[in-house]
């Protein structure tokens, strides 16, 4: 019977190093999980809005309206795209972490195992311990049981050494599998990312075609015109059924404090910094001679600015309209309202108190037939007035 005693040393850092791969690896799923959900529920908005498209394909139906399942198509497609960029960044960051770490556990596998073949070629060179050598070489019973004692120590503790190697390299083949899972995923985010922006570049082709129509031609401008008196008309209704409410409930009737509105003007914050494109007023087109009415002025800014609040007050509505897109409604007092219409996203809800320069939004383009602008607008009651009376 021969005795095998092997010279490798202890070494517990393969086994940190795979439980921290291990770790990643059972961490990443449960967030994974709650991040496709997001991304499917986005999905199948997406989805109802196309087949939505689909079915009114053909029919007759106004600007204005065709303006907002767009921009509803256009703001899925981006929060989808934003949700894939996501995805695809913390994959990316998980599989260079995994790989690095796999890397490390795979080089001190091949360490230890290079050393047990170093050990088993010595023995085989030198020859191992046999039972008579072992007895022969006693010097006494005690010595015998010492000798016998230790031999059978190293050589368990050797089979415990081997079955922990075999162990991590099972587990070292689970990470590579890992990898290779990790990999595909980060292929099909790559494809569907590749396939909405293609979808997005078609949605805004669409928007821009038919805003050239709008513009264009007079048809289709003075029906734009037509829809525009009618969005103002159902604006002026939302703003009177919420004062008529509001004188309903006891206490409820106005925004607590003074209005900025009531005292002289020129000094309120503009709202965003930039260029007006349309003023107060009506806008005739310069060669249909068609107009149409701005109950505000339009600024244009890039896409992504801070809109603010330009005094205080509380937000009554917050929506999306036709010809206004994203909006929000804030009431200052006095009877008092400033809009803010056309916003890409909106950071406040309805109920909340602002003040001065309280971040309400961010510009956008939705419901907008001007580009990347912020419509804006006063109003005492339902009746719209020029803000310029009232901006620094």
């Amino acid at each position: 019977m021969r005795f095998s005693i092997h010279t490798i040393l202890r070494a517990p850092v393969p086994s940190f190093l795979l439980m921290l791969v291990f770790a990643l690896m059972v961490t990443v799923p449960v967030f994974a999980e709650d991040e496709e959900q997001s991304l499917e529920e986005i999905r199948g908005k997406i989805q109802e809005t196309r087949e939505e498209a689909k079915r009114l394909a053909g029919q007759e139906s106004g600007i204005l309206s065709g303006l907002m399942k767009l921009d509803e198509e256009l703001t899925l497609t981006n929060r989808l795209l934003q949700g894939l960029e996501s995805r695809r960044k913390r994959i990316e960051e998980q599989l260079e972490v995994l790989e690095g770490e796999a890397a490390r556990a795979e080089g001190e596998y091949i360490r230890r195992r290079e050393l047990l073949e170093e050990r088993l070629v010595a023995l085989y060179k030198f020859g191992g311990y046999h039972e008579f050598e072992v007895i022969l070489g006693s010097e006494s019973l005690v010595d015998l049981v010492s000798r016998f004692d230790r031999i059978f120590r190293v050589a368990r503790r050797d089979d415990q050494l081997w079955r922990a190697m075999e162990e991590e390299r099972a587990k070292l083949d689970e990470a590579r599998q890992g990898l290779v899972a990790r990999s595909e995923e980060l292929k099909a985010v790559e494809e569907e990312r590749s396939k909405e922006r293609s979808s997005l570049l078609g949605q805004k082709n669409k928007k821009r075609s038919l805003l050239t129509d709008v513009r264009g031609k007079r048809e289709s401008f003075e029906k734009l015109a037509k829809e525009l008196e009618a969005a103002s008309k159902a604006l002026e209704r939302i703003i009177a059924e919420r004062e008529a409410r509001a004188r309903a409930v006891p206490g409820m009737e106005d925004f607590s404090g003074p209005s900025p509105f009531d005292g002289g003007g020129d000094r309120l914050p503009w709202p965003v910094r930039g260029k007006i494109i349309k003023k107060f007023g009506k806008i005739r087109h310069p060669e249909f001679g068609t107009e149409i009415p701005s109950n505000g002025i339009d600024i244009e800014a890039a896409f992504g600015t801070d809109i603010r609040a330009v005094a205080g007050g509380r937000v009554e509505y917050v929506s999306t309209l036709p010809g206004y897109g994203n909006c929000i409604i804030v009431q200052h007092g006095g009877g008092y309202y400033t809009l803010y219409a056309h916003a890409s996203e909106i950071l406040v809800s309805q109920g909340q108190t602002v003040t001065p320069g309280t971040l309400l939004a961010k510009v956008g383009d939705t419901g907008s037939t001007s580009g990347s602008s912020l419509h804006f607008e006063v109003r005492k009651g339902t009746k719209p007035l020029d803000p310029m009376r009232w901006l620094k």
